[in-house]
């Protein structure tokens, strides 16, 4: 699934592309590594994923979930007979780079409409649609972080190597912990995606139409947003998207605040001084990036603004975990990184807060992860 384009960044054959009906499916060229699927590839779509008919910005088609949570949109684009286009919204082909089992000069094809999805051998000089592939270890996409713009704003994911780390109050922190951060235990994750900064009022805007911001500023990160408020947000941006935004883990949160694979054993996100990285001690909220980042290239995990993250609050225990969610229920979800009103105690990677989902302040703001 993550080997097909995802129709953010590759717009010379994007995922709304429909052939002339002179273009032989063996020239059509783009950039990179890119190529035409094989049938066996297209098969993967068919067996190993769910298909559900939707509409993603006013456009009708089909979202393909993988296995693992990723998705895909294949937009009904119709078809093309000479200058006609026909049965756009209805039904969509996609070419596959197989030859039919006729005839050299018909290509096997994706066809769905509103209720079905199946096999067909076309002709190859027929203007259907493309969705172009490539291998993973080709994928330019592939361990790179990842910018998107949704109406006019645009905002950077950061790939995180995965790994395993002690996670709590690690030797540096013993003399500030507090007892909720206790006992340190292992943590193994798996590979990610978190914001280089946290979601700024313009993001917000430009996705929800409106600013709630108490120090407002379009490169300052929003805040007085509850949980639920961010899950309202997430749900419309992976809507403008196609993609499968959400907010960290906890657990996700600490390791890329301490600096994934390439930590340093720091008090704070990037350095043991704090006036390095972070807004923090009655400032108000100053604009992200404006401060030094940590050795991922992020910005502001510590002050500026709290971040909610997406587990309910928990007690931590001894056993080691792989890929945790925090715990099964509760009445706070976790909240990290201190904000512009912090102590330099509270500001540090391995300190926890949490409050009321329904809650809004200030001080609280949020972070994407994928």
């Amino acid at each position: 699934m993550t080997k097909y384009c995802t129709g953010n960044s590759y717009g010379t054959v994007d995922n709304k592309t429909v052939l002339d009906p002179e273009d032989d499916v063996a020239h059509v060229k783009w950039g990179g590594s890119w190529r035409i699927p094989t049938k066996a590839e297209q098969d993967e779509l068919r067996n190993s994923c769910t298909w559900t008919w939707t509409t993603l910005n006013g456009v009708t088609g089909y979202r393909v979930t993988g296995p693992n949570g990723n998705s895909i949109f294949l937009p009904a684009a119709g078809n093309r007979y000479g200058t006609d286009v026909n049965d756009r919204g209805s039904y969509g082909d996609y070419w596959s780079s197989s030859l039919g089992s006729n005839f050299s000069n018909v290509a096997c094809d994706l066809y769905f409409d509103d209720g079905s999805y199946d096999w067909v051998n076309l002709s190859r000089c027929s203007g259907r649609s493309v969705r172009p592939v490539c291998d993973e270890t080709s994928n330019p996409d592939s361990g790179s972080n990842r910018t998107y713009t949704v109406n006019g704003v645009s905002f950077t994911m950061i790939a995180v190597k995965g790994g395993a780390f002690q996670m709590g109050a690690t030797a540096e922190h013993a003399d500030y912990a507090d007892s909720n951060e206790k006992p340190v235990h292992s943590v193994t994750l798996s590979d990610f995606y978190i914001g280089e900064t946290e979601v700024t009022q313009e993001l917000w805007d430009a996705v929800m139409g409106s600013n709630p911001s108490f120090y407002t500023g379009n490169k300052c990160p929003v805040e007085r947003v509850s949980w639920n408020d961010c899950q309202e947000f997430i749900s419309k941006l992976n809507a403008f998207t196609g993609e499968n935004f959400k907010l960290p883990t906890e657990a996700q949160w600490e390791y890329a605040a301490r600096g994934g694979n390439k930590a340093s054993g720091y008090l704070y996100s990037g350095s043991n001084n704090i006036g390095d990285v972070a807004w923090y001690n009655n400032n108000s909220t100053h604009a992200v990036k404006t401060k030094a980042p940590n050795e991922l290239g992020i910005y502001d995990m510590t002050g500026n603004v709290y971040e909610w993250c997406s587990d309910w609050y928990g007690d931590y225990s001894s056993s080691s975990v792989t890929n945790p969610t925090g715990s099964s229920s509760g009445s706070g979800r976790v909240l990290r990184g201190g904000s512009r009103n912090s102590s330099a105690k509270g500001c540090r990677v391995a300190n926890r807060s949490n409050s009321d989902p329904d809650y809004r302040d200030r001080d609280f703001g949020l972070r994407l992860a994928r």
